[in-house]
């Protein structure tokens, strides 16, 4: 990279200089008494236009990759009333969960949510009996996050068995 923030092999060579600042005088013409766009010019737009575009795509791209690369995912088979712990508190970092589903292996219905610490973040949440389930899918944003430095709680309303499995990633607050 220069100075600046960009690379060598972005900029435009020298010669097209001149073809930029003749465009910028007289960017129009006049056709059979309409003012159009001269085509040279519109073809230099077109251009920037598309590498402009190459270039944020490539830039989603990579932090998708980026984001990808830094799932991480948790278990955890939950029977008690109360809460039970998914994931343990991470210090000075946020638990934010992009996808998650919950199972209920339990013979009666089964009513949770999530916590961050002791604090609701989710809505109640009743399972069937019996496999009764849900799945919050992966998402480009996330389902719910924890507070800086709690644990990622499944809160049961009665004891009871229900699976829980969680993709999240640890962001800083």
């Amino acid at each position: 990279m220069e100075p600046g923030g960009t690379s060598h092999e972005s900029r435009d060579p020298p010669e097209r200089y001149p073809d930029l600042i003749k465009a910028m005088r007289a960017p129009s013409v006049v056709e059979n008494g309409e003012e159009r766009i001269r085509p040279d010019v519109m073809a230099f737009l077109m251009q920037a236009a598309q590498a402009s575009h190459l270039a944020r795509l490539r830039s989603l791209a990579e932090a998708r990759h980026r984001t990808i690369n830094s799932l991480i995912s948790e278990f955890v088979n939950a029977t008690r009333a109360g809460n039970n712990e998914v994931v343990e508190r991470v210090v000075d970092k946020k638990i934010r969960v992009v996808a998650y589903s919950l199972n209920n292996g339990g013979a009666a219905v089964a009513t949770v949510h999530f916590r961050s610490g002791s604090r609701p973040i989710s809505s109640t949440k009743d399972l069937a009996a019996d496999g009764g389930g849900m799945v919050g899918p992966l998402i480009e944003g996330f389902w719910f996050e924890t507070a800086v430095g709690e644990a990622l709680n499944i809160n049961l309303a009665a004891d009871g068995a229900v699976g829980v499995d969680v993709m999240y990633l640890e962001v800083e607050p």
